[in-house]
């Protein structure tokens, strides 16, 4: 007889939990809060708290497509989950507005707009 994939796997009172992030699968208890499940994901896979994770599972309720879980609704989705696929995301990169604007097709140049000669520029051959 095989495991019900539509159901939770529990042991005792504990429910378990697979945490798929890239390549690695864990099985873990499923902790109370969303922030509890944060805070072990960091530990465990040594995420920088500057960056963003984003935990998604596949709900039955919405085809099995797997769906972003905002924080708010852990404790109403936790009870239905088998497992979760988690993402770690950098943060933007802040842009300095005191460094000079550049060209968008400026890509090898690094004069500024507001000084550069209007006359071509010629690139020796192994730069192209």
């Amino acid at each position: 007889m095989g495991v019900d994939q539509s159901k939770p796997v529990t042991t005792g009172d504990v429910q378990l939990l697979r945490v798929r992030v890239g390549e690695h699968d864990v099985v873990t208890s499923a902790p109370e809060t969303y922030e509890e499940l944060e805070a072990s994901l960091r530990n465990r896979f040594f995420i920088a708290e500057d960056h963003r994770l984003v935990i998604s599972a596949k709900l039955e309720c919405y085809g099995r497509r797997l769906m972003e879980i905002d924080p708010n609704a852990w404790f109403v989705l936790k009870p239905q989950l088998r497992e979760v696929w988690v993402t770690a995301r950098p943060p933007p990169i802040q842009k300095d507005s005191n460094l000079p604007k550049y060209a968008e097709s400026d890509k090898l140049a690094s004069v500024p707009i507001e000084t550069r000669e209007t006359k071509p520029v010629y690139l020796p051959y192994f730069l192209i």
